[in-house]
């Protein structure tokens, strides 16, 4: 067929090599927070938001600070009132 024609511009379909297991989520959403350093209330967030989400796969959580320092932990106080509302941040 010319190159401009219907039967060019068709394309056979693929086989149907996608497969997604029932249960996985098809958009993982991503939530990140970010304060300056990454120590008291992005921390706080985010285990705040991990628990309020714990039995979603499709969201996945992450802090972060502008200022931070690579494995620097969250502040004792921090871990301390998240502790008191049955929350672990201590890792």
């Amino acid at each position: 067929p010319a190159i401009d024609s219907p039967a060019a511009l068709r394309v056979p379909p693929l086989p149907n090599t996608f497969h997604v297991p029932f249960d996985a989520p098809l958009f993982v959403k991503n939530v990140l927070f970010v304060c300056t350093g990454n120590v008291c209330r992005s921390p706080m967030a985010e285990g705040m938001f991990r628990a309020a989400v714990k039995d979603r796969s499709d969201i996945q959580v992450a802090s972060a600070g502008v200022g931070a320092v690579r494995g620097q932990p969250a502040s004792a106080h921090t871990v301390e009132v998240l502790r008191q509302m049955s929350i672990d941040i201590s890792d």
